[in-house]
């Protein structure tokens, strides 16, 4: 079961990037196999995408592009964005014209074998254009963070 959050978790590398304007955070916890790492979980969802955030993706770089934001795929998006490291979390950020984010990918081992992965979302507004951007694109980071989580 997905667990929803607006806090930044405890100890999280994403701790020093805060205040900012939006929060999220999501988390599952998952057992009965092999740890995952954070470099797993972002193959997982940044590299091999649902068709959903595909095709979520194709529309909003066609939406934006008259507007100069960065454009393509999930996966050229967040390569060389890693901010920040350690064995247990990966924070992956972007800066454009319009906002500031950052993704920590936490996979934190708990106690009889088990694992808790939480993907904690920050986003600060560049200006205006930025507040109503993120208005639309919300819901649909929302839906898609949690189907990744689900399928894991």
């Amino acid at each position: 079961m997905v667990t929803e959050n607006s806090a930044v978790p405890d100890k999280s590398l994403l701790a020093q990037y805060l205040p900012a304007n939006y929060t999220d955070a999501y988390s599952k916890e998952v057992s009965g196999r092999d740890e995952t790492t954070p470099e797993e979980l972002m193959q997982a969802i940044f590299t091999h995408p649902s068709p959903l955030a595909g095709a979520l993706m194709k529309l909003r770089n066609i939406l934006v592009k008259p507007f100069g934001l960065e454009t393509g795929s999930l996966e050229k998006q967040v390569a060389n964005r890693i901010l920040c490291r350690s064995d247990r979390e990966i924070v992956i950020g972007m800066n454009d014209k319009h906002l500031w984010f950052a993704v920590s990918l936490l996979c934190a081992p708990k106690n009889g074998g088990s694992q808790r992965i939480t993907v904690t979302t920050i986003v600060k507004y560049n200006r205006a254009l930025g507040k109503a951007y993120f208005f639309f694109v919300r819901p649909f980071h929302r839906l898609l963070v949690r189907r990744s989580l689900e399928k894991l």
